[in-house]
């Protein structure tokens, strides 16, 4: 009961005197408590508050490492899968997409359904010559050395690093990439922002600039509010699609 967060009391308690969150996590503990060798957990923590899944996961993925009990956890919680599991199976149409680790199909997923069904990705257009690429976002490094012509890169919107300036300070700087905030959606925590690209140091395919804002979700305290002018740098490498 300790495990998934249940008060002793609650063990007293009818079956229908038990909200569906409680349920769940009896359901769990009896599973636990036959000790099997494999379990199958589907949703287990999908019926949770937001505060007690996060605990409660943690604690149930050590029970079940130090028990040694292989688990298959079935989730559409994309955070869930990357934080609970070793490998990561991403299935579309009935087939496995991708299997790796969750950093594996994090930064490296084979194809763009794969990046964006694990979260949020900004989707360029590049040439690739000597370990970087040309791209709307200037000249980033990659992580193939294959010399192509017309491919599509990745970025995770948490590699693209903003900085306050005004357009004042766009002056002399052709090398430097620049935006505009166009809009601000604060979420606590986490604030997502679209910056509309003012410029391209090394632009492959100029119809691109301007035309779809990047999407970032930046920590919600001293976010640049709309109208404000930020100077735009990628920090790591993008992700090349094979």
């Amino acid at each position: 009961a300790y495990i998934v967060g249940l008060d002793k009391a609650i063990l007293k308690r009818r079956p229908h005197e038990l909200s569906g969150g409680q349920q769940q996590r009896v359901a769990l503990a009896r599973a636990m408590a036959m000790k099997p060798r494999l379990m199958l957990l589907d949703e287990p923590f999908s019926a949770l508050d937001t505060g007690l899944r996060a605990s409660m996961r943690k604690a149930v993925a050590e029970l079940l490492e130090a028990a040694g009990i292989t688990t298959i956890l079935v989730t559409h919680d994309q955070a869930e899968a990357l934080s609970f599991a070793s490998q990561v199976a991403v299935m579309r149409d009935g087939k496995f997409s991708q299997i790796g680790t969750p950093r594996e199909l994090y930064l490296k997923p084979k194809d763009r359904m794969v990046a964006e069904f694990l979260g949020d990705a900004i989707i360029l257009p590049a040439k690739i010559s000597d370990g970087f690429a040309s791209s709307p976002l200037g000249r980033i490094a990659v992580d193939s050395t294959e010399r192509r012509d017309i491919v599509r890169i990745m970025l995770r919107p948490e590699q693209v690093l903003l900085k306050r300036t005004s357009r004042e300070g766009m002056s002399g700087t052709p090398d430097m990439l620049f935006g505009e905030v166009t809009e601000s959606e604060f979420a606590g925590s986490m604030c997502t922002i679209a910056v509309r690209l003012l410029n391209s140091p090394d632009p492959p395919d100029a119809a691109a600039i301007g035309n779809t804002p990047l999407i970032l979700r930046k920590p919600g305290m001293d976010t640049p509010a709309v109208g404000e002018i930020v100077r735009l740098t990628v920090s790591g490498k993008a992700h090349v699609f094979a």
